[in-house]
């Protein structure tokens, strides 16, 4: 988990990254970021 929401990590295929699900309020959706936890990335955005 990150310290901003984030949930349900899982290392992509070769490793250096990281896809999560992100559960902060207005940050909604699944990201990625590499595994230093820096270049977090939107992937998708959550519609409420």
């Amino acid at each position: 988990m990150t310290y901003e929401g984030g949930t349900w990590p899982s290392y992509n295929p070769t490793g250096d990254k990281i896809v999560y699900t992100n559960t902060y309020i207005n940050e909604g959706g699944i990201w990625i970021m590499n595994k230093d936890g820096s270049n977090k990335q939107r992937l998708t955005k959550l519609n409420r």
